[in-house]
């Protein structure tokens, strides 16, 4: 059971670890647990994650993974649509809409517009809201031991976290942090059913992918 996940680079590369921790948890048999393999493939920032969505996914399912999953961060992303989402949706227009239709657009148009029509039913975009921090920020008691440093902001609602000001420019302004050093650390050791809690795209996303792994422990 092959899936593959494409997404940014630096913090996110925890999240191959992160990701083994939960199937190890979840997946407990050995022999079911050897049935999951999940590969990333880490891009150099949105506009590359959006470029080459199609043609890795392509690649992929070919090579016999029965889903890819695309996971891009809210913040700012309308900056770098490319020309297929531009014409269906300006950046201005984009703008305009309330969040939880933001992310409900690119879900449902990500898909449509970058990946090719026979294999749309295998692809599926995941929104951080507004950026993968906001998992990290969930979790405070291992962002403080990650950066050394006592946190003392509060963040009752990670992903409401005021996109002009997102949680990484907060972090870096106050807490010197580093999304290549201390953002792959921390993912890495997250709380993850405390993100969960707090986070509902980050629940969604990590129960969209153990649903898909689900038949492993029954087959």
């Amino acid at each position: 059971m092959k899936i593959k996940v494409v997404c940014e680079g630096k913090t996110e590369k925890g999240l191959r670890k992160l990701i083994g921790r939960i199937l190890d948890d979840k997946f407990p048999d050995p022999k079911a647990r050897r049935k999951i393999s999940i590969s990333f493939d880490f891009m150099d920032g949105v506009p590359e994650v959006l470029k080459h969505i199609g043609t890795i996914s392509e690649k992929s399912i070919a090579e016999g993974c029965i889903s890819v999953i695309c996971l891009i961060d809210l913040h700012r992303i309308h900056e770098h649509f490319p020309e297929p989402l531009r014409n269906a949706l300006s950046g201005q227009d984009f703008l305009k809409l309330e969040i939880p239709d933001r992310v409900k657009w690119l879900k449902d148009n990500i898909t449509k517009y970058l990946v090719a029509d026979y294999n749309q039913d295998k692809v599926t975009a995941h929104v951080a809201l507004h950026e993968v921090e906001a998992w990290l920020i969930s979790d405070i008691e291992t962002l403080g031991k990650t950066l050394r440093k006592r946190i003392t902001d509060e963040f009752p609602n990670p992903e409401a976290v005021d996109d002009e000001k997102p949680p990484h420019k907060r972090l870096e302004e106050k807490y010197r942090y580093k999304k290549s050093s201390h953002g792959k650390k921390c993912l890495e050791e997250l709380n993850y059913e405390l993100a969960m809690q707090k986070c509902p795209q980050f629940k969604s996303f990590i129960e969209y992918m153990l649903g898909l792994c689900k038949p492993a422990s029954s087959s």
